[in-house]
């Protein structure tokens, strides 16, 4: 195995010598961008990268998140990280990259066939997440799979579904599974094929455990038995919820979104920054939390909702100086080493975003952005103090302290 892994290397760094030099965005020379344009630039700045990481005699890509257990550089086996790699390549497959359709093709008949062989347990959050994206490949591109080949994976999807509905999963994970499966049985019900009740209850029941394990009665995301507070899953779960309830009509849902946004309103810097110091894991907030920061607050009518779609216009994300297309995210705490992460994640969290008619097509001003703060909030579980630069958050919970503070040029934050 080592020196499969040895051998995979070589080819890739080899690979890189006689690949294109990674081409750079253009977006901050307009003055204002479309949602999806934006979109579409990342994914395609993003992919020339992955070009220097792809295997051709394994036909996959290396990748690196240390502090999730992979250290540089990992093949990319699993199902979920196939697609997700994949999909990085969907808009220069669209504009007739052939090359690039092929990595795709090749990417979900593997993706396919690994999930016929992967643990039933296994298929609840991450089956989600990985036919999630093959759902959304095959409707963008519908001649990735021979039409036999694709019925019979919408018959194998039927099948599966309710099986992997029944797993257990974590609190963040449960809202994830049951999201990104409600579009998976919407799409085969768009293909002639009947989803029973039966599928929907569990993906409900889904939702509903989420929001009991992780929302507190003060709208706060707060996970391990409602305790630890994280910047991350606080915003993913609003962003899920928002979008669950406006697909199915349930206003309560629209509601916890909305409150859960007020709340990571009040934790923003006055430059947007996020900082995921706050609470627990992960170290650091990536491009796909201001995505969906900027997305819910667009959704319910924060005017300075581009605060942090800024942030996807930037080289912050894009911050590897050895290698300057690769998206990536890192701790921005003075105190913590900076470690580089692939952020693999973005394509499933981008693609929910422009499945959903949550945030429709919009264009919005890239120019930086500064917001006033002088907020002072005290609720049952928790007290914040934001003075624009500087910010104090009490976990009431846990009864300990953050202070932090802006550093001088705005990019990383410290004590105080």
């Amino acid at each position: 195995m080592k020196m499969l892994k040895t051998f995979g290397i070589v080819i890739t760094l080899c690979s890189m010598l006689i690949l294109p030099v990674c081409k750079t965005s253009a977006a901050q020379t307009f003055e204002t961008i479309s949602f999806e344009q934006n979109i579409e630039q990342i994914f395609n700045k993003y992919s020339y990268y992955l070009d220097t990481k792809y295997n051709e005699e394994f036909q996959t890509w290396f990748f690196a998140a240390p502090t999730y257990d992979f250290p540089e550089w990992t093949f990319a086996s699993d199902p979920r990280y196939l697609v997700s790699f994949a999909t990085f390549y969907k808009y220069r497959a669209l504009g007739e990259d052939q090359e690039a359709k092929i990595k795709i093709s090749n990417a979900v008949r593997s993706a396919v066939f690994k999930q016929k062989i992967k643990a039933q347990k296994a298929h609840s959050f991450d089956g989600a997440i990985t036919n999630f994206l093959i759902v959304r490949l095959l409707e963008q591109m519908p001649d990735l799979l021979l039409p036999a080949e694709k019925r019979m994976y919408q018959m194998e999807l039927l099948y599966h579904m309710p099986i992997a509905l029944q797993a257990q999963d974590t609190e963040n994970r449960a809202a994830l599974s049951g999201v990104y499966w409600y579009y998976v049985a919407k799409y085969l019900e768009r293909n002639d094929l009947e989803v029973n009740q039966e599928i929907y209850d569990l993906i409900n029941k889904k939702v509903e455990q989420s929001i009991i394990e992780s929302v507190s009665i003060d709208f706060l995301y707060r996970e391990n038995k409602q305790k630890d507070f994280s910047m991350h899953y606080h915003i993913l779960e609003a962003y899920l919820l928002s979008i669950y309830g406006d697909w199915t009509k349930n206003i309560n849902h629209v509601i916890t979104g909305r409150e859960m946004t007020k709340n990571f309103q009040y934790l923003t810097f006055k430059n947007g920054l996020l900082e995921s110091a706050f609470g627990a894991r992960p170290q650091g907030s990536n491009m796909q939390t201001y995505l969906m920061a900027g997305l819910l607050s667009k959704r319910f009518k924060y005017n300075d909702f581009n605060v942090y779609l800024q942030y996807l216009n930037n080289d912050r994300f894009f911050n590897d100086s050895k290698n300057p297309c690769r998206l990536a995210w890192y701790s921005t705490f003075e105190h913590d080493e900076k470690i580089y992460h692939d952020d693999y994640s973005f394509a499933n969290i981008a693609e929910l975003a422009l499945a959903s008619e949550s945030f429709g097509q919009f264009e919005y001003d890239i120019k930086p952005v500064i917001i006033d703060s002088d907020i002072k909030i005290n609720n049952k579980t928790f007290y914040i103090k934001n003075q624009g630069s500087k910010i104090q958050f009490l976990d009431k919970i846990k009864n300990n302290q953050a202070n932090i503070q802006l550093s001088s040029y705005g990019l990383t934050t410290k004590p105080y």
